[in-house]
């Protein structure tokens, strides 16, 4: 009987760890809204394809990823790499996330217009058949009163 119990947690042990190998990876795709203060951004503002990663921590999954683009004059750089953003997946779905990033934003290329860490508020979204989904809350606590921002990013695994 206990042979048989230790052959089945085995199997089960497998299959989660095969889940979450299938979840980890890049995802190549596009932001489909942006949110800014209230305010919905013009989407030809960010057409081009960004690409997202999802590490295996012990704690949960890392996201990764940089979003670098113009809105006019104004070259915006939204990087989730260089500090740690933790979130929580669970039978596919994003659950909780909780971190912080990094925003800078250059006018005409040279003048800083804002140089300043967020904090991610919470991330919701769902992972299944190698695509990603999900939209990200941050605000910024030491610029404009708390300035909030979100976004919502769709790719696939490549």
């Amino acid at each position: 009987m206990n042979r048989y119990l230790l052959i089945a947690l085995m199997f089960i042990a497998v299959l989660n760890l095969s889940a979450q190998e299938r979840i980890a990876g890049s995802y190549k795709g596009k932001v489909t809204s942006v949110v800014m203060n209230g305010d919905p951004v013009s989407k030809d503002r960010h057409k081009q394809d960004f690409v997202f990663g999802l590490e295996k921590s012990n704690v949960g999954y890392v996201l990764t990823g940089k979003l670098d683009f113009y809105g006019g004059p104004a070259h915006h750089v939204i990087d989730f790499d260089s500090k740690q953003t933790i979130i929580n997946i669970e039978s596919g779905k994003i659950t909780k996330g909780l971190g912080k990033g990094h925003i800078s934003v250059k006018v005409f290329k040279f003048i800083s217009a804002l140089n300043k860490d967020f904090n991610v508020t919470s991330v919701t979204g769902i992972v299944t058949d190698d695509k990603l989904r999900f939209t990200i809350n941050v605000i910024i606590p030491d610029y404009k009163n708390g300035y909030k921002a979100s976004f919502t990013f769709e790719g696939v695994k490549q």
